[in-house]
This record gives C-alpha cells, structure tokens and sequence, in this order.
C-alpha cells in the first residue's frame, strides 16, 4: 500500500506527463526541441529536468508522443531531440479515446 509521499510523488508523475502533451498541443503539428520543453517545464515548476526523461520515455511508450533524435552520435542524444504530439496523443487531449489513468490532463 503506497503511503502519502508515494501518492504526492506519483500524482507530480502524472501532472507532469500532462503538462507536456498540453506543451506539444499548444505547437501541434510541430515538435518541441528537448531543450526547450524542459526550460518551459522546469522555470513553469510542473517538471524537474532529471524527471523529464522519464516522463517523456513513458509517454513515447504509450504512443502518446514521439521523438525524433539527431542523426549524429552524441552522449545524450534526448538533448537534441524533438518531441511531437502523435494523433494518438491528440485523441488523448480531445477525449476521443479514454482518459489514461497514468496521466493528469
């Protein structure tokens, strides 16, 4: 059974999993840069930037998102990256398809 702090922690999961898909609608059809995504979300408070890779793999792994990564070789190739809204991700925000309980929209 989760205590409180596990229930605040998850909850700030699933807020933060919102927050970005309410990005990506706001630039849809166009990407965001990584970059970009984690200054708005870190100085907006909804997504430290040690969170945002975990919220962003989540989301690709539910078809929410998906990202596109630069063709030259680096260590941390999610920092140049662009990540899109998928019209799976659209039919989430417009309630075309049932809300995902993993997710705070």
């Amino acid at each position: 059974m989760a205590n409180n702090q596990d229930n605040i922690t998850i909850a700030k999961r699933k807020e933060a999993r919102g927050a970005v898909l309410g990005l990506l609608e706001e630039g849809y059809p166009n990407g965001v840069s990584y970059q970009t995504m984690e200054r708005i979300l870190h100085s907006s408070a909804k997504c430290q930037p040690h969170e945002l890779p975990g919220v962003i793999k989540y989301l690709e792994d539910k078809q929410y998102i998906e990202v596109s990564l630069p063709e030259e070789p680096s260590l941390k190739p999610l920092q140049n990256g662009i990540v899109e809204l998928s019209a799976h991700g659209v039919d989430l925000l417009e309630g075309s398809i049932p809300d995902d309980p993993g997710i705070s929209i």
